[in-house]
């Protein structure tokens, strides 16, 4: 009942990838409208500052938009990211009440500053080194990424307009932003074939002509001590958005012949997409969720079945989940295979030692029992399965059975040596009382302090600490009640069978 129950706890419980690093800083992933100024795009990231250093937790902030001289990260200059340092804790205003804010309620009330303050752009909170670790394990740096697959850029932006509707009502959804949004002004460039092939040219001129002229040629360049700057001849500004004069402007297939650019192609301005994303040979664009006060695995479901009751996705398209949620599934496949395989070795491992496979079987019936407290305690101290609590389970499974080989070995010595099963198991038992508790406050006192830390980093040793010393208290307190019962009833079944086989022969 106490196994089964512990195992109802869990199926609730919910999980993460990783537990979430208290880092100390926040993070701001901005995206402003595509086709946004330079000047706007500093203007508006000067206004988001502003409204961040209004609050005292805050120390300063650093800001940075486009692409550095470094483009190890390419942007945009409507992309932007804002790195909020913060005081410590301790140095944080409390209120009238005496209670500072929590980061929670800190992060909360620097989103709504923001949005008021600039409600053009869409950003997502997240920290510094989880931004990173999201963009380089998903190329997204979200929490929850929905990546949408499929031929055509109008529909996959539909899709997930409408998949950013489904989960915004969904309970825990922070921030919510559109990968693929905006559209900028296309001059596109179409050249008359039939014209061309009059001519004997190809449409490559033509497009070096519309290179030249909007991108510039670049001829040489100037020296001032140790910079350089390129020397670029192109079209004057006013002149490329004046239409007619494109039209007649010549395009030179050689020294001799020049043709105006209206013979021989066709050019519109249109509105299209900025970028465009591709993943696996399609494109695809993507939904990102930054979470509030909830684990990714319990989101995520909620999540998907908004989307799926909501959210029509025609053939031909396909989404998938990503971010933590998909390293906490390839994570759990991972411990799916190991968990196993490392049970089935410690059971190998007893069987040989002890040549009978019922006495084995009691022995293991530690590994459930351990479960017990781990899974109760992790309950109890709010956290939710993560790969750190997997481990900790893994290392507790051959914490746990060493109870139960001390108190087997003990007993079958004792029956050896001429004791009934009944004097075996209650003599057997207080002797061993005092050593098994001892060993297991050992190891639970071991733990204690990673358990119970809160300095920085402690959310990923908390949730391994915790499984271990809830797991070894509810192993060592119901193996000695639970194990000499058990052993009791299979020897005395086992002693009735040897006397009717007696008696038969």
């Amino acid at each position: 009942v106490v196994v089964s129950f512990s195992f109802f706890i869990f199926s609730k419980m919910g999980g993460e990838f990783i537990p979430q690093l208290d880092e100390g800083s926040l993070a701001l992933d901005i995206i402003r409208p595509a086709e946004i100024a330079t000047s706007e795009s500093v203007r508006q990231h000067s206004k988001t500052d502003k409204a961040i250093l209004q609050f005292k937790e805050v120390e300063h902030t650093f800001s940075r938009i486009g692409t550095s001289s470094i483009p190890a990260d390419p942007n945009g200059i409507n992309l932007g990211d804002t790195i909020v340092m913060l005081h410590p804790k301790e140095d944080w205003p409390k209120s009238k009440n005496g209670r500072a804010r929590t980061k929670t309620e800190l992060v909360n009330e620097i989103s709504d500053a923001v949005k008021r303050e600039v409600p053009t752009q869409t950003f997502i909170t997240t920290q510094p080194m989880q931004m990173r670790f999201n963009d380089l394990l998903e190329g997204i740096r979200a929490d929850v990424s929905i990546k949408v697959f499929g031929p055509d850029i109008g529909e996959l932006e539909k899709i997930s307009r409408n998949i950013k509707d489904a989960v915004s009502h969904v309970s825990g959804t922070g921030n919510v932003q559109l990968q693929l949004k905006d559209r900028v002004p296309l001059f596109k460039v179409t050249s008359k074939i039939e014209e061309m092939r009059k001519l004997g040219f190809g449409s490559s001129t033509i497009l070096e002509s519309v290179s030249k002229a909007y991108q510039g040629e670049r001829l040489g360049t100037v020296y001032e001590g140790v910079q350089r700057f390129p020397i670029m001849m192109r079209l004057d500004l006013e002149k490329r958005k004046d239409q007619e004069y494109l039209k007649n402007l010549p395009v030179g297939f050689s020294d001799e012949l020049h043709v105006p650019f209206k013979k021989v192609a066709d050019f519109k301005f249109e509105k299209t997409f900025h970028t465009i994303f591709r993943e696996n040979g399609e494109r695809r664009t993507a939904v990102l969720i930054s979470l509030k006060d909830r684990d990714v695995e319990s989101y995520v479901y909620e999540a998907m079945k908004s989307v799926a009751d909501k959210v029509k996705i025609p053939s031909g398209y396909s989404i998938e989940w990503g971010g933590n949620f998909k390293n906490l599934q390839n994570a759990k496949s991972s411990l799916g295979f190991l968990v196993p395989i490392t049970l089935a070795i410690i059971f190998f491992i007893i069987y040989m030692v002890f040549n009978n496979s019922w006495h084995a079987l009691i022995i293991f019936s530690c590994v459930p029992l351990s479960l017990v407290g781990g899974i109760l305690l992790l309950w109890a101290m709010g956290m939710t399965f993560s790969v750190s609590a997997g481990v900790g389970f893994i290392a507790l499974f051959g914490i746990s059975v060493l109870n139960g080989v001390i108190l087997i070995s003990h007993y079958r010595e004792l029956q050896t040596e001429g004791h009934s099963i009944l004097e075996s198991v209650k003599n057997g038992t207080k002797t061993l009382l005092r050593p098994i508790l001892m060993t297991a406050l050992v190891d639970a006192f071991g733990f204690l302090p990673m358990m119970l830390a809160t300095g920085l980093g402690a959310e990923v040793q908390k949730p391994l600490a915790t499984v271990v010393v809830g797991g070894i208290i509810s192993a060592t307190i119901l193996a000695l009640l639970v194990l000499p019962l058990m052993y009791l009833i299979y020897e005395e079944k086992a002693a009735q069978q040897q006397k009717i086989l007696s008696r038969s022969g």
